[in-house]
């Protein structure tokens, strides 16, 4: 269902919530990957919203592998007591706080 839903969003958008739900970790790389290549080949913008550090990471590493880490945009939200904060980080940013420093992009 989520490849076709690619398909019928042919040249607009996809919003994709917690997609790690009932995926298993370890294939995320791969679902991800195919996702991609699809959502490339159909001109779709995708949008995916997750809690998860491991769908994160994930998504990082097939972005810098598949060369568009440059355009992947990854936003924090935190909600004080007065106003939500949103923080924008490049996907490069992003990648390279985790690999260089232990980053945690949640936080």
């Amino acid at each position: 269902m989520l490849f076709t839903n690619v398909i019928y969003a042919q040249n607009g958008i996809l919003l994709i919530d917690e997609i790690e739900t009932s995926l298993h970790y370890k294939y995320f790389e791969e679902i991800l990957t195919f996702l991609f290549r699809v959502a490339d080949k159909f001109n779709v913008q995708i949008f995916i919203s997750t809690h998860s550090s491991e769908t994160i990471n994930a998504i990082l590493k097939v972005a810098n592998t598949r060369n568009f880490i440059s355009t992947t945009k990854i936003y924090t939200l935190r909600q004080n007591e007065e106003r939500t904060l949103c923080r924008e980080l490049s996907g490069t940013e992003a990648l390279n706080s985790i690999v260089d420093f232990g980053f945690e992009v949640r936080d």
